[in-house]
C-alpha cells in the first residue's frame, strides 16, 4: 500500500505541511485514510461525535494506517422553512464538490465518510463516485423516540401538535410537553424519514458494514461498529476495492426495491438518479417507468411511524435492513451477486439474518401492501411524472377529487392554513417550489404536518412541484414534472379546477379540457426568481427532479 504522500520527491511540500501539525515520517510512511465527517451544533446527529470519530481512528491506526479528520459542511432538515429550506436540496452540490476537492488536493488513500441528514448522504455517495477511492459509510446513529404520556413520539408528531395548537385541538402547554420530549438521543431521526432512508441505502448498496443505518447513536454496539468500519476500509484499500466497482444498476435497483418495500421516503429516489447520473448508467435504464415497474413488483413489508407505533429502534431490533433484504429475496426481488465493501457479495450479508419480529418487518405473504410504498403518477398536471407515498394514504380511499386552490409559495399555503381557508375537499396546489423554481425545492412539510395537525389528513391534498419528505401522509403528492418555472402545466392550474388523483391507475388530472390549458398557455407569464448569489447560480444550473436535480455537466 504505498502512499501517495511518498510516492515521489515533488511530494516534499505536502509532506512538510504534514509534519508543520506534528505528523512523523512514520505516520506519512503509512496509508492516509481521510474521515470525511459533518460535525456540527445544528444538526443533532452530527453533535457529540469526538468519541465516535476516536473509534473510527482506532480501527484505521490498528490496522497500521494513518486517520485525517476533515470536517465539511452539513444542512440539516431542522432547516425546513423559509429562505433556510430553500437550501437543504442545493447543499448536496456544495458538499460532494467540497469533498471531491477535499480528497484529491489532500492525497488521501481511502476515505471513512461519517455523516447522517437529508442532503449530506447523497452528496457524500456521490462524492464516493468521482474521486473513486476505497471508502466505507458509517452513520453517527439514530435517534430513539421520545416518551409522552406513555407512548413514543417522533419528529412527524411534533410538527402536527403545532398545529393542533392553532385549531385548537391541544393547547400550548401541552405542546411544550412534546416539544420538549420528542426525542430521546439526539441522532438522525426515530422515523424511516429523508436521512433515515438514505443511511438504510448504504447498507443496501453495500458501502456500509450491516446495521450502521439503524443502531441508535451513543449505544456500545455503535461504538464497535465505528472500530470495526475503520478497519475494514483498510482491507478494501488492500484489495483495491472502490465505489465504482460496487456500485451498479443491479445495486441501485436493490436500493430501489428497499424503499419500496419499507415505506422509505420519495426523496431517495431523486438521489438514486442522481447517483445513476455520476455514475453514467443510462438514463433509459433507470427511467420513471423503470422505476414504475419496480414499484408494481414489490410488495410493502414494512411500516414504521408516523403510520404506525414502530419506529427506527423497533426495525432495528426486529432484524433491520438486511432481514428485509433476505426476505425480499425469497421472492429472488434483490440481486444478492452484488459486491460489498467487505468483498463479498450482498447475499452474504443477508443470508445470516432473520426476521426477529414479524410485526415490525412481515413476510411478504401478510405485506401490507402487494404494490411499493411510492406510487409514480401521470397525467396532465405532471407529464413527466411524480410521485405519492401511497402506504401513507388511507387504503380504504385511494383516490381523490377535490377543488384546487392555487398557491405560488409554502409560505401562501400555510397563511392559508392558519386563516382556516382551506378545508375538506380542497387540493393545495404549491407551485414555483422546484429545483428551478423554489429555487432549491423545499420540501413541503410544514404544510402536510400543519393538514394532519388540524384532522384534515386524507380529506385535502398537496400537489407541488417541490419536494414532499419522508414523514408526510395523506394526499400529499411531489416532485411534479415539468415544474411550473419551465412552464410546467402546474403553472397553468386555476383556483376552482377540478383535481382527481387516482392512485391505483396512477394518474393526476385536473379537469381541464387541453384547448383551455393551451389558451391559458399563451397568457402565463412564469414567475421569475428572486433569488441571489448561490441560489441564482443553483437556480440556472439546475435540472428537473426527474434527472435527480444535478447540476448540468455544461454550463
Amino acid at each position: 500500500m504505498e502512499n501517495l504522500l511518498t510516492r515521489n520527491v515533488e511530494n516534499a511540500p505536502r509532506r512538510s505541511l504534514y509534519k508543520s501539525m506534528g505528523v512523523t515520517d512514520n505516520q506519512l510512511n503509512k496509508p492516509v485514510v481521510g474521515v470525511i465527517y459533518s460535525h456540527n451544533q445544528t444538526v443533532p446527529a452530527h453533535s457529540d461525535l469526538d468519541k465516535f470519530l476516536n473509534c473510527i481512528c482506532e480501527g484505521i491506526i490498528s490496522e497500521g494506517a494513518n486517520a485525517v479528520l476533515c470536517s465539511v459542511m452539513s444542512v440539516g432538515s431542522s432547516s425546513i422553512g423559509g429562505l433556510s429550506g430553500k437550501y437543504l436540496l442545493p447543499s448536496r452540490e456544495l458538499i460532494a464538490d467540497s469533498i471531491e476537492s477535499l480528497a484529491h488536493a489532500s492525497g488521501f488513500d481511502a476515505l471513512v465518510f461519517v455523516g447522517s441528514c437529508d442532503s449530506t448522504i447523497p452528496a457524500m455517495l456521490i462524492a464516493a463516485v468521482r474521486v473513486n477511492l476505497p471508502c466505507i459509510f458509517v452513520s453517527p446513529g439514530i435517534s430513539t423516540a421520545g416518551i409522552y404520556k406513555g407512548k413514543k413520539i417522533g419528529y412527524s408528531q411534533l410538527l402536527e401538535a403545532v398545529y393542533a395548537v392553532k385549531s385548537g385541538k391541544i393547547t400550548a402547554a401541552e405542546l411544550e410537553e412534546i416539544e420538549n420530549e420528542f426525542c430521546g438521543l439526539p441522532g438522525s431521526g426515530s422515523e424511516m424519514s429523508n436521512s433515515n432512508t438514505m443511511c438504510c441505502l448504504t447498507e443496501v448498496l453495500g458501502l456500509s458494514l450491516p446495521f450502521s443505518a439503524t443502531l441508535p447513536k451513543g449505544c456500545a454496539k455503535r461504538f464497535m461498529l465505528a472500530k470495526q468500519s475503520g478497519a475494514q476500509v483498510i482491507n478494501i484499500l488492500k484489495q483495491n476495492i472502490t465505489p465504482k466497482l460496487i456500485l451498479s444498476l443491479a445495486s441501485l435497483t436493490n436500493a430501489l426495491r428497499f424503499i419500496m418495500a419499507t415505506g422509505g421516503s420519495p426523496d431517495s429516489i431523486m438521489h438514486l438518479i442522481a447517483l445513476r447520473h455520476e455514475l453514467e448508467i443510462s438514463e433509459k435504464l433507470f427511467s420513471y417507468s423503470f422505476i414504475e415497474n419496480i414499484s408494481a413488483k414489490t410488495p410493502s413489508i414494512v411500516m414504521l411511524a408516523p403510520m404506525n407505533d414502530y419506529y427506527m429502534e423497533d426495525f432495528d431490533s426486529a432484524g433491520g435492513v438486511m432481514a428485509v433484504l433476505k426476505e425480499l429475496n425469497t421472492q429472488k426481488l434483490i440481486d444478492g451477486t452484488a459486491l460489498t465493501i467487505l468483498n463479498k457479495p450482498l447475499s452474504a450479508l443477508y443470508r445470516k439474518s432473520s426476521i426477529l419480529n414479524e410485526d415490525i418487518i412481515r413476510k411478504i405473504g401478510k405485506a401490507y401492501m402487494k404494490k411499493g410504498a411510492v406510487a409514480l403518477l401521470f397525467g396532465n398536471i405532471a407529464e413527466e411524472g411524480c410521485f405519492i407515498r401511497r402506504l401513507f394514504v388511507s387504503e380504504k380511499n385511494l383516490e381523490f377529487k377535490g377543488t384546487a386552490k392555487v398557491f405560488n409559495s409554502e409560505e401562501d399555503a400555510l397563511y392559508a392554513l392558519h386563516s382556516q381557508s382551506v378545508g375538506e375537499g380542497d387540493c393545495l396546489v404549491i407551485r414555483y417550489e422546484g429545483p428551478k423554481g423554489s429555487p432549491g425545492m423545499r420540501e413541503m412539510r410544514l404544510v402536510c404536518a400543519a393538514i394532519s395537525g388540524m384532522g384534515l389528513e386524507n380529506k385535502t391534498a398537496v400537489i407541488t412541484d417541490g419536494r414532499i419528505g419522508g414523514t408526510s401522509k395523506g394526499f400529499a403528492v411531489g416532485s411534479i414534472c415539468p415544474e411550473a418555472a419551465i412552464n410546467g402545466n402546474i403553472a397553468l392550474i386555476e383556483d376552482g379546477d377540478i383535481i382527481e388523483i387516482d392512485i391505483n391507475k396512477g394518474k393526476i388530472s385536473a379537469n381541464v379540457p387541453a384547448k383551455e390549458l393551451n389558451a391559458r398557455r399563451k397568457r402565463l407569464k412564469v414567475r421569475q426568481t428572486a433569488a441571489s448569489g448561490y441560489l441564482l447560480r443553483y437556480s440556472e444550473a439546475v435540472t428537473a427532479a426527474n434527472h435527480g436535480a444535478v447540476l448540468k455537466d455544461k454550463f
